[in-house]
């Protein structure tokens, strides 16, 4: 397999600035039209799952305190940059400055359970979330490898759509269920099923439809998850299969669209900022709302939203890689000396 699947990137930024643009109702009430846009965060979540599995299969030797190293050195210095900037620009310029709050948003764990606080920027639930699963996904993966593939993560999945599908809230649910957390718990199935994905896409004996019916199968996917995203027509549970099988046939490439039409070097390195878009869009949204409501009337804010939102996110992305690769060069140094 590739190293990098420029399709799967592609559904990576897609559904990125769907996730975005669904935020920037707050900014554009028309916006609304994209009713059920949070449910993109399902693919992120098996998406983060796939890869763990994929990387976890191509390691001769497995160490829990080196994946999470290796994954908290990949998201913290974006991610300490944009909890700063919400900090100041929500905490300390609108007056609504919390500790408690402000620690959960440094520390990366809001959501997870460990304590009862959201944070500042309210979308970045994900990223601990995702951080905190991944690594006790790949600790038991780490110890039983056959076990979690076979009977403890379909186990996971199962109950936990099952417990999700019960509840008023749906997968947007925030609660908490004892020392857990939903977003945890959701968090944690979505990330199951994802390594299940990878599991699948692994096997080398696996029936492989033809180029036809994969593309049928691709344009299937991509109609239902259209329809749960802008129409009230399917259940999220309609979504979240749609998901899944999309991850799949994309990872395998067996379909016509993913393996020409988005089949792509470009969108790879759009994939590459779509953490920092990720990461950004709140405050940017915050900002232009500020601007629009107290300054200037802005036009076409959607279009102008996802400027400064792209723009803004490459720049703190490129000056955020450069500051580490200038810190990571002078440790070397400081190390051969």
């Amino acid at each position: 397999m590739k190293e990098k699947n420029h399709s799967l990137e592609f559904y990576r930024t897609v559904f990125t600035l769907t996730i975005c643009l669904y935020h920037a109702q707050y900014l554009d009430p028309k916006l609304e039209i994209l009713k059920n846009a949070y449910l993109c965060v399902e693919f992120f979540f098996m998406l983060s799952g796939y890869l763990l599995y994929r990387s976890f299969m191509k390691e001769t030797e497995h160490h829990t305190l080196t994946y999470a190293a290796r994954r908290f050195t990949r998201l913290w210095p974006e991610y300490i940059f944009a909890a700063v900037i919400a900090i100041l620009g929500r905490g300390v310029f609108l007056h609504d400055f919390n500790v408690n709050k402000a620690l959960n948003e440094v520390l990366m764990v809001q959501n997870t359970g460990l304590f009862h606080y959201g944070g500042y920027n309210y979308p970045c639930w994900y990223i601990p979330v995702m951080l905190f699963c991944g690594i006790l996904i790949y600790s038991i993966l780490s110890l039983y490898p056959d076990a979690f593939i076979k009977l403890f993560a379909p186990l996971a999945v199962l109950l936990g759509y099952t417990y999700f599908g019960g509840l008023e809230a749906g997968l947007e649910s925030w609660q908490y269920v004892g020392p857990f957390s939903e977003p945890m718990i959701r968090g944690f199935i979505a990330m199951s099923l994802g390594v299940l994905i990878g599991a699948a896409a692994n096997k080398e004996n696996a029936i492989k439809p033809g180029k036809v019916t994969g593309t049928v199968a691709e344009i299937t996917l991509l109609v239902l998850i259209g329809l749960s995203i802008f129409t009230e027509i399917f259940s999220e549970m309609v979504a979240v299969i749609s998901f899944a099988l999309l991850i799949l046939i994309t990872a395998k490439q067996q379909g016509f669209i993913s393996s020409v039409i988005i089949n792509h070097r470009v969108w790879s390195i759009t994939g590459s900022y779509s953490y920092a878009v990720y990461l950004n869009h709140a405050m940017v949204i915050y900002l232009l709302s500020y601007i629009d409501k107290h300054l200037f009337r802005i036009p076409v804010k959607p279009v102008i939203y996802l400027i400064v939102l792209l723009a803004y996110s490459v720049c703190t992305h490129l000056l955020i890689q450069y500051i580490v690769s200038r810190v990571n060069k002078k440790a070397r140094r400081n190390a051969n000396a």
